[in-house]
């Protein structure tokens, strides 16, 4: 905690960035935080920086803080976790779409040469590789090199061997025309490309993460593209 006397709801609040918490059996807990505190010398590396026991699982479904003596959370961990569900009005857009009249090229090639430099046709290697794709050597397959990335995590003598051929493939999809067209098969059509995607490296889909970027909610059209979108990605 970088400042002093700040509201107890403001630390529990608080965003908790690259810090990581473990679950764990009460009798190896004290092993988890030494190894911490002393192996890795987190004191030492950063002023404040530690580990800590900061409470337990409990089995009445409750989740309970305290700030010193005081109790200053006491609610249904259900509650808490389910965040807020909203139900705004919506109502679908009406598509004016025409075919584009495009009249013959007089230059074949000048033509496909336009379509391949187009930002949305041409090569994106100039973006991945500019960043930093071989953090800790774990790159088995890298972007641009196949339909997915993957990722060898275990690729070590440090682990144990039956767990060093053990790879993770990563997609990432979407095409955004094809939600201004019809969101809901733009939803469905990001899942289906990205496992796709995941599969042509010879891996099995088992997981998605959405990122959902959206416009203003409030405007009953655009939360009508959210919600079919949504829709699409559950039933995909």
């Amino acid at each position: 905690i970088g400042m002093d006397n700040l509201h107890p709801s403001v630390y529990l609040c608080s965003e908790t960035q690259e810090r990581f918490m473990w679950v764990c059996p009460p009798k190896i807990t004290p092993l988890i935080v030494d190894h911490y505190n002393k192996v890795f010398d987190l004191p030492g590396v950063s002023e404040g920086a530690r580990a800590s026991v900061i409470g337990k699982i409990r089995n009445d479904g409750q989740y309970i803080v305290h700030n010193g003596d005081e109790e200053i959370v006491n609610a249904s961990a259900k509650d808490v976790t389910e965040g807020f569900l909203y139900d705004r009005p919506y109502e679908a857009r009406k598509n004016t779409f025409t075919e584009p009249n495009i009249s013959e090229p007089s230059d074949y090639n000048q033509t496909l040469l336009d379509i391949l430099s187009h930002e949305n046709l041409a090569s994106r290697e100039p973006v991945f590789e500019s960043y930093d794709k071989q953090v800790q050597g774990r790159i088995y397959t890298e972007t641009g090199l196949a339909d997915s990335g993957v990722l060898a995590p275990f690729n070590s003598e440090n682990y144990p061997e039956e767990i060093r051929n053990v790879g993770i493939a990563l997609s990432t999809d979407h095409n955004p025309r094809y939600g201004l067209i019809d969101p809901y098969w733009g939803g469905v059509n990001a899942v289906v490309e990205a496992m796709r995607n995941v599969a042509a490296v010879g891996a099995t889909p088992h997981a998605i993460s959405d990122c959902l970027c959206f416009g203003n909610p409030e405007k009953p059209q655009q939360m009508w593209e959210f919600v079919e979108s949504v829709r699409g990605v559950t039933d995909a």
